[in-house]
């Protein structure tokens, strides 16, 4: 049930949004080892955030799953988004932060019913 959420402050065009999304719905996958069938991916773009006193480019990341979420997986996904996020839409890494949240199954519903 990997959730990625991306919150920036940037601008950014549907189709590059779509194209990110779908890279990091791969990333997931492989990082996490889970079915990329289950992943859901989010992008918020043009909002108004702050980092270090200033209103320049930045980003918040969310990455939630259901295990699967060690301190290498981690560190992994950190250098993942940062890398892509510098590449995709120029945002420097010290400008980025990147939240995680292994959730327990009983937490986290679809279909119905919880996945635990």
């Amino acid at each position: 049930m990997p959730l990625l959420r991306i919150t920036t402050s940037k601008q950014v065009d549907v189709s590059q949004q779509k194209n990110i999304l779908m890279k990091f719905s791969s990333i997931l996958a492989d990082v996490l080892s889970k079915p990329e069938n289950y992943i859901q991916t989010i992008f918020y773009d043009k909002q108004i955030m702050t980092f270090a006193k200033t209103f320049e480019d930045t980003a918040f990341v969310e990455i939630k799953s259901i295990g699967g979420l060690s301190s290498g997986n981690c560190q992994n996904l950190t250098r993942q988004c940062c890398m892509l996020l510098e590449q995709e839409i120029h945002i420097q890494a010290s400008r980025i932060y990147v939240e995680f949240s292994d959730i327990k199954a009983a937490m986290f519903g679809w279909n119905n019913a919880t996945f635990g």
